[in-house]
């Protein structure tokens, strides 16, 4: 069975991060920490881009650079880094950033030399050089054999050095890694707010089948999130099956992936989409396989026979959903805090308190305005409308003091309907309006008698 080749699908497009570049975390057994996604995998070796990274090398075989970056001159990620680590050098009020190239001195082979990843168990550390006279090749690090093929590292930020070197790198980079050479790989928890995403089912040689969401892998093992808070590990050869659903049954997958899975076959196409199983319950490749819904929304069966290599790409269409946590009574509007207004019964009139605290809302560009509130109240079931929307009016003017509201006739004719109302799973609920034309609308809750106040601009 060609299994492993495949076990780092399930990683994949789960986590909710800020930069889409960092979807796993990629921890080697020589301390070195990667940032990014596993964009191919295959015949034991992987290919990991990375967003930035943390190198750990041999300190007795560099040398190190020394070159001072004027702050205007530095990139964005450098500029933040130093920043929020207090690393800028300052003189009066000029700030500079020492930043260093690394050049390797103890260089085993050169770059074109004909090379092979060695599969044996009792020496799985170290990369075999073929092209040495040497009855005996000299052996590396795989790791460190493939940095020594750089020459040169340019631009990054010495953090220590001695017998070792660690470094910082924040430049987007590749690296071509040996399984051997990983520890773990990790993905985060998905945040309690997250609305989409994508988990798995592993179904065991057992029988059993476990739900979640997956965490760390390593060479031999997997782990899922599971319920409670726990995270449950699972021996590699003991899952048979692999499926992936969607978070969110109303968005569509494509929407909910970070990445997209490019499968090549024998046929010398690619496939390109989302692979929802993973079948290894057979011990013949023919009879293993991959399901994947394609860009164009089939289904392609491709079996394990038939599979040449996989790759990973960003995916344009992903489009994650977030919600917010609001503590009872708390609403949001647009995603503005809201602050509420008293509203009393006057002759069948819904006078408001004060129309000094509105939140400004502008026009969408269709010629309508789109409102979202966000609200979390006790005794309001799933999906319930609490609000409603109606416009403003001057009610009466005496001694010339104004009192604004709206009367129980607007409220039963005027008011704007929610087109869509839902309720996550964290308990908040969020109806959406669209509203033509500008002024001043009141979020009326008609529960506990009080009004959220906006201005709509033109």
């Amino acid at each position: 069975m060609k299994k492993n080749i495949f076990i780092l699908i399930s990683a994949l497009a789960m986590a909710m991060v800020a930069k889409a570049q960092v979807v796993q975390h990629l921890y080697l057994k020589n301390g070195s920490l990667l940032n990014g996604y596993v964009q191919q995998s295959g015949d034991g070796r992987l290919i990991f881009c990375s967003e930035n990274a943390t190198i750990m090398i041999d300190g007795a075989k560099v040398d190190i650079g020394f070159h001072v970056y004027d702050e205007n001159s530095l990139d964005e990620a450098w500029a933040k880094w130093a920043s929020e680590n207090d690393a800028y050098d300052r003189v009066g009020s000029k700030k500079t950033l020492t930043l260093n190239s690394i050049t390797f001195t103890g260089f085993q082979a050169e770059v074109d030399s004909v090379a092979e990843w060695s599969d044996n168990e009792g020496d799985d550390s170290t990369y075999v050089d073929k092209s040495a006279d040497d009855a005996k090749p000299a052996k590396v690090h795989r790791f460190s054999y493939y940095l020594q093929q750089k020459r040169n590292i340019p631009k990054v930020k010495v953090l220590e050095k001695g017998i070792k070197v660690k470094y910082l790198e924040l430049s987007p980079n590749t690296y071509i890694l040996s399984w051997d050479d990983v520890a773990v790989i990790k993905t985060n928890r998905r945040a309690k707010n997250a609305l989409s995403g994508i988990d798995c089912t592993y179904r065991l040689q057992s029988g059993e089948s476990v739900d979640g969401q997956p965490a760390d892998e390593t060479k031999y093992t997997q782990s899922l999130y599971v319920r409670g808070g726990l995270t449950e590990t699972f021996k590699v050869n003991d899952i048979v099956k692999y499926t992936y659903h969607p978070v969110n049954a109303s968005q569509d997958i494509f929407e909910q992936s970070e990445l997209l899975d490019i499968v090549h076959t024998t046929y010398n196409d690619e496939v390109r989409g989302i692979v929802l199983e993973q079948s290894y319950m057979s011990q013949k490749d023919s009879e293993n396989y991959l399901l994947v819904r394609t860009v164009s929304g089939d289904m392609r069966k491709v079996s394990m026979s038939e599979f040449v290599s996989l790759r990973r790409e960003k995916n344009p269409k992903f489009n994650p959903l977030f919600d917010v946590i609001l503590a009872e009574g708390e609403a949001m509007v647009n995603r503005q805090p809201a602050t509420f207004v008293g509203v009393k019964e006057v002759d069948e009139q819904l006078a408001l308190d004060s129309l000094s605290i509105p939140l400004s809302i502008s026009p969408t560009g269709t010629g309508s305005t789109k409102v979202s509130v966000e609200y979390h109240l006790a005794g309001v079931g799933n999906n319930a409308e609490a609000y409603q929307l109606v416009k403003v009016k001057l009610l009466s003017e005496k001694k010339k003091v104004k009192t604004y509201g709206f009367t129980y006739k607007d409220l039963a004719n005027s008011v704007v309907r929610a087109y869509n109302v839902e309720t996550s799973i964290n308990g908040t609920t969020k109806a959406e309006y669209m509203v033509g034309g500008a002024g001043t609308f009141a979020l009326y809750d008609t529960k506990n008698k009080r009004a959220i106040i906006l201005n709509i601009s033109q």
